[in-house]
């Protein structure tokens, strides 16, 4: 159950609220530089307003959790 997801702030950012995230495993990063080994799957997640920006990027983190699970394990993960 390997399972990674990385949210943040990307340096080269459109927006001040604009959120990232990479959807991978522990092998996909090189621990001791800290970068990524291949390219991931990412969702550039931005909104004007915090509270909507956040709630966005839960769903889609739900969303790729709910996905893996059930793919995998064959889980049924509905909430």
């Amino acid at each position: 159950m390997d399972l990674c997801i990385w949210v943040f702030l990307p340096k080269d950012r459109d927006y001040n609220n604009q959120v990232e995230i990479k959807i991978g495993k522990h092998n996909d990063i090189d621990l001791k530089t800290n970068i990524w080994n291949t390219k991931l799957p990412s969702e550039l997640i931005y909104d004007n307003k915090t509270r909507i920006m956040h709630n966005l990027a839960r769903e889609f983190i739900m969303d790729k959790i709910i996905d893996y699970f059930d793919k995998r394990y064959d889980i049924d993960m509905k909430i």
